[in-house]
């Protein structure tokens, strides 16, 4: 090989238009090897994780238990004290009638 041949050779693959199609696979790789570097490097740094919560449950003291009988003898309490109320409702009514009827003879 001669030296003009060589550097012809040299020229001819060294063409712009091959060279750049050699080129832009190879640039974009590293372009795209470093994308996450520059990502990364923009993001804060991440947060510590926050403290756990911690709940403390307190049992209430048993003073005053209310149990099934309690609550029967309540409600019985409750509904005996109005058809005892009802009662005497009606025989206060009955007596006002017949004290009204009592004093206006039938006609």
């Amino acid at each position: 090989m001669t030296s003009s041949s060589f550097a012809r050779d040299v020229t001819v693959r060294l063409k712009p238009e091959t060279a750049s199609r050699r080129l832009l696979p190879i640039v974009l790789r590293f372009a795209f090897c470093l994308l996450p570097l520059t990502t990364a490097a923009q993001q804060p740094p991440p947060s510590p994780p926050p403290p756990p919560i911690i709940v403390k449950l307190i049992e209430p003291e048993n003073n005053d238990p209310i149990g099934l009988a309690n609550v029967v003898i309540g409600a019985l309490g409750l509904s005996g004290a109005l058809a005892l109320g009802a009662i005497l409702l009606g025989v206060l009514l009955a007596g006002v009638l017949f004290y009204v009827r009592s004093r206006q003879p039938l006609r």
